[in-house]
């Protein structure tokens, strides 16, 4: 008997539909050898074939489906899924440094791989990729020919999925820190020990598209990271701009790059929250500012909690923009949908009545795909506006 997953009744669906994920509580019952890890077939209640995928019975996520077709899921299969990958990365004008693959949406559940110049960095995040690992990794050298693979580690992902690998270097040699090209702007990247895998590659076309909006502006980058925005803004002509980080290494690496592209940054190590409601009551304006914070929830369980830190900044940030002045607003938060997020934006601008003019709209990049079938995957939101009082 082969090897396979039978679903409960009026549970496929969803996943027929091209959702990846298989929960537990939808699974009837096994049939075969099951071993976590492995490559399982799923299948309809009432018989019909629904797709392959890996299993792990110790995750929340019993299957993460890798295919809706009853095809063979060899080295060839995952040969194709990264080189299509490489190519709509090809397609959509990116070279040097990008997410090279999306997990999900690029076809391989759980397997992230950026790439920073010559060197790449790649995240496990599913036992069956973490199985796979070797012959994953030999491909990535076949289709990239990078310098290095470095292997970067999530501590709670692995728990929760029964991961074991290590932190290090899988291939060639990688250095503490890679430089890297954002538009006419360079950047020094730490990608053994940076923030995700060195930065936030999902906000580089958003970095370049506030440069429109900064020429003579005063700039205030708040959760600014590598200080990407304020140097973006600066090297586009902004008057000044203020990064600020509650990181020690953030702010280190926010003046070594504004050294790096010759403009005058203040790198600031405080808490936004604090700072924010400190600069209204000294009664300070800017002309633009940008709050790009963590995700405040990773569950759906605290979405209101994140939703009043949310709405905490912006109404600060409203209250300090100057009379036609630039909000930059950005969400990485899954649980909080696009119209959640817009509809707190409005309700700060109530607050402090406001006129918000919606200039863009924009989400992750090209090169971070998102599967409309997966609602998952569509993460990020940012949001231009052009703020007038009422």
């Amino acid at each position: 008997m082969p090897d396979r997953i039978i679903l409960r009744k009026n549970e496929a669906t969803r996943i027929m539909a091209g959702h990846p994920w298989i929960y537990h509580n939808e699974i009837e019952r096994f049939e075969g050898k099951i071993v976590s890890g492995s490559i399982v077939s799923v299948v309809a209640y009432e018989g019909f074939f629904v797709g392959k995928g890996f299993l792990n019975t110790a995750s929340k996520i019993f299957v993460r489906i890798l295919t809706w077709r009853d095809e063979v899921v060899d080295r060839a299969f995952f040969k194709q899924r990264i080189d299509d990958a490489f190519s709509l990365r090809q397609q959509a004008g990116f070279e040097k440094s990008y997410r090279a693959f999306f997990a999900e949406a690029d076809g391989i559940p759980g397997f992230i791989v950026d790439k920073y110049d010559d060197y790449l960095v790649i995240q496990i995040l599913s036992l069956g990729v973490e199985k796979l690992k070797t012959m994953l990794i030999d491909l990535l050298v076949e289709r990239y020919h990078p310098k290095g693979i470095y292997q970067r580690v999530d501590e709670h992902v692995h728990v929760l999925e029964g991961l074991v690998s290590e932190a290090g270097v899988v291939y060639g040699a990688v250095p503490e820190s890679v430089e890297i090209q954002e538009g006419d702007c360079r950047f020094l990247v730490n990608i053994r020990e940076g923030q995700k895998t060195g930065m936030f590659l999902d906000q580089s076309r958003n970095h370049l598209a506030i440069r429109k909006y900064a020429k003579g502006r005063t700039v205030l980058d708040c959760f600014a990271h590598l200080g990407h925005f304020a140097i973006q803004a600066m090297h586009a002509g902004a008057s000044s701009a203020i990064a600020i980080d509650i990181s020690p290494s953030a702010i280190e690496g926010i003046e070594r790059n504004a050294r790096l592209n010759d403009v005058p940054v203040t790198a600031i190590r405080t808490d936004v929250f604090s700072f924010l409601r400190e600069e209204v009551t000294q009664g300070h304006s800017y002309g633009m500012i940008i709050l790009d914070p963590p995700a405040f929830t990773k569950t759906s369980a605290k979405v209101s909690q994140a939703i009043r830190g949310y709405k905490e900044i912006n109404v600060q940030a409203l209250k300090l923009i100057e009379e036609g002045g630039y909000l930059v607003s950005a969400s990485c938060s899954q649980h909080i949908p696009l119209n959640t997020f817009i509809d707190m934006i409005r309700e700060a601008a109530n607050d402090t009545h406001k006129r918000l003019q919606l200039l863009e709209t924009r989400t992750q990049p090209q090169d971070h795909p998102i599967l409309l079938s997966s609602p998952e995957t569509m993460y990020l939101k940012l949001l231009i506006i052009k703020v007038t009082s009422l």
